[in-house]
């Protein structure tokens, strides 16, 4: 039998890395999201559907990528972008007021452990923050329970344009809805509506040290040390002597969802990430703050 032949997605124009959206990213057009694609046939039928939008479809699932990633080039679909990224960072990257729609369909529920949904009371905030007015924030759930954990962070908001849906039909499914319909599970829509502009708000840029220690200090005081603050992480791993006024630190930081894995290089001059990329999201920046304090802290 002759093996499967997959994609080669690193060389797919539509994959992108989320440099790409810190640095590069600016389009005339309105942008629509879809936050876990699956098997992507509800982002194909919309973006071809609206050629004068430009998609965004966020996944993590790898097959899933791939999949979508084919049918882009083989439907010659040129409106779409596909990154490999958690949605709950990734809204930091957009402009404010840029978004029309956002899409959230038939999320994982995590009804054990809810602090890994999607949906949190940072992600709508977020969510509006990036729509336009009457934009709109749309989920379409079959878990009776995060429809009502969904209802209820929009319901904590201090005004709030909220319609709720009950097994409404739409142009196109997914192969999950089709399952669910065939059980006869309720299918619940919850659209959030936006009703106001939000503040211009820069582009993410990337973090550096305005100060030097001496490596000497940093031997000196290293231990492995793991520091935790509310929804980000420090953890200090190794230290590596290059010779008595160099070596690296080995740490990881940032989310507890996604995180950077990098070093730090210090010599007689300098002091530096290493790749020298780490983005400035709120969850680095408060991670890198601990770092900080923890080197002012060996000074002496």
């Amino acid at each position: 039998m002759e093996p499967k032949k997959f994609l080669d997605v690193r060389c797919s124009a539509y994959l992108k890395e989320i440099d790409f959206f810190a640095d590069a990213f600016d389009t005339q057009k309105e942008i629509w999201v879809e936050i876990g694609f699956g098997s992507g046939r509800h982002l194909l039928h919309q973006a071809k559907k609206n050629p004068h939008v430009q998609f965004i479809g966020l996944e993590i699932h790898k097959p899933s990528i791939e999949q979508v990633l084919k049918q882009c080039e083989l439907q010659s679909i040129d409106n779409i972008f596909v990154i490999d990224y958690d949605a709950r960072q990734f809204m930091e990257f957009l402009s404010s007021n840029s978004v029309g729609r956002i899409f959230v369909h038939f999320p994982v529920p995590w009804d054990k452990k809810p602090h890994r949904r999607v949906f949190s009371a940072a992600f709508i905030e977020e969510a509006l923050r990036v729509l336009h007015v009457n934009a709109t924030l749309e989920l379409r759930t079959d878990s009776d329970a995060y429809f009502s954990f969904a209802f209820e962070q929009m319901m904590h908001l201090s005004r709030a344009d909220v319609h709720v849906k009950k097994n409404a039909a739409l142009e196109i499914t997914s192969k999950y809805e089709d399952r669910w319909r065939k059980m006869e599970k309720d299918i619940y829509d919850v659209i959030l509506r936006n009703e106001q502009a939000s503040p211009d708000k820069e582009r993410i840029g990337r973090l550096a040290f305005d100060f030097h220690v001496d490596f000497a200090q940093v031997r000196e005081a290293f231990e492995e040390i793991l520091r935790r603050g509310e929804g980000f992480f420090v953890h200090f791993e190794e230290l590596f002597t290059i010779d008595e006024h160099s070596g690296l630190i080995r740490l990881s930081f940032g989310a507890n969802e996604r995180n950077e894995k990098c070093y730090i290089f210090i010599d007689h001059a300098t002091m530096r990430y290493l790749p020298e990329r780490v983005l400035d999201t709120k969850s680095n920046r408060a991670a890198h703050t601990l770092i900080e304090e923890w080197f002012h802290g060996i000074r002496h």
